[in-house]
């Protein structure tokens, strides 16, 4: 995809498709008045992905770090078809020539170690590690703290998946005109004030004011989440963007199982959740501030283009008073 179009995309995948389908599912368990029913049916719909991905062309600049220029041509000209354009196959030889110029020192078939060996994406991998790691344990305390509630569990899942369209919709609104950067770091100032405001109403609130910081922070754990997934893969180089995306991801499943020990504490001292949870945002803030700011900025390919990828920028640095410097390469330009 090319830049200006990453976020929308994303973002109505995640805002109507994914919001559609949490929405519906209590009601269909319900419907189905089974759940030896209802999982023969998720399994169903499961099986029937892997069939998508015979019609998707793949990431052309994926093949093109693999140094698979055949089959990035290929696909480029799959593309350009589906999307009416006539292109010369002059125009693809001097791309490809141009890309293998470049690559002259790049590495071949890069992996997680390799990112590990690069001192700037490494800072970059763990940092978003600490993001998504903070995460959950946010969203688990919100869930934590409206089980007082007399709310049938189906209506209470409704609820939540309710907040993932206006989370989407704020993200299409916002990525593009203040900057990937500038959004992750008022997401966290805003939980860490609403956690603030949790700790000091929580214990003596009303029904309708913890419904009120219920909603506010569903919506602000979708807007942060979506954010820190697009975040993560403009960040990450094409090479290693998938390995390192599941790492992420298998670290974000390993933690949840210990975040319910973490919401016992409240027996040692009532708002230590949330102190606890205060820090970790204030230290998420300060580590958004070392990332650099990929709005209207191409993907890295190479290992080589990560760590180029905002050298010259600072940590004041934000896409919301920041020029565009960098084009549009030739593969977004066949991007529908």
């Amino acid at each position: 995809m090319r830049p200006s179009l990453r976020t929308v995309c994303l973002n109505i995948c995640f805002g109507f498709i994914f919001f559609l389908g949490m929405v519906s599912t209590p009601w269909l368990a319900i419907l189905l008045g089974s759940w030896r029913r209802f999982m023969l049916l998720e399994m169903l719909s499961i099986i029937v992905v892997p069939i998508f991905f015979y019609f998707v062309p793949e990431s052309v600049q994926w093949l093109i770090s693999r140094q698979k220029y055949d089959e990035a041509i290929a696909s480029l000209k799959r593309v350009a078809k589906t999307n009416g354009r006539q292109i010369d196959d002059s125009v693809f030889e001097e791309f490809i020539k141009d890309c293998q110029l470049s690559q002259q020192s790049t590495k071949k078939h890069a992996n997680l170690l390799d990112l590990f060996r690069t001192p700037r994406l490494r800072r970059t991998f763990l940092i978003m590690l600490f993001e998504f790691i903070v995460l959950p344990y946010y969203c688990k305390l919100i869930v934590y703290y409206v089980r007082r509630f007399e709310i049938s569990p189906f209506v209470m899942s409704s609820l939540r998946a309710t907040t993932i369209l206006p989370a989407c919709l704020t993200g299409i609104i916002l990525k593009d005109r203040i900057g990937r950067k500038a959004l992750a770091l008022t997401i966290r100032l805003l939980i860490v004030l609403l956690l603030s405001l949790s700790s000091v109403f929580v214990s003596h609130a009303a029904t309708r004011l913890l419904f009120t910081f219920f909603v506010i922070g569903c919506i602000l754990c979708h807007i942060s989440f979506h954010s820190n997934i697009q975040y993560t893969m403009e960040l990450i180089p094409t090479c290693v963007r998938g390995q390192a995306l599941g790492a992420i991801n298998d670290a974000f499943l390993m933690y949840i199982i210990c975040i319910k020990y973490i919401l016992n504490v409240p027996t040692v001292f009532l708002p230590l959740p949330e102190i606890i949870l205060g820090v970790l945002n204030l230290m998420g803030v300060c580590f958004c501030l070392l990332l650099p700011e990929t709005l209207n900025r191409t993907l890295p390919c190479s290992l080589e283009d990560g760590e180029k990828l905002g050298i010259d920028e600072h940590w004041y640095t934000f896409g919301c008073i920041k020029k565009r410097t960098q084009p549009e390469e030739l593969d977004n330009s066949l991007a529908p």
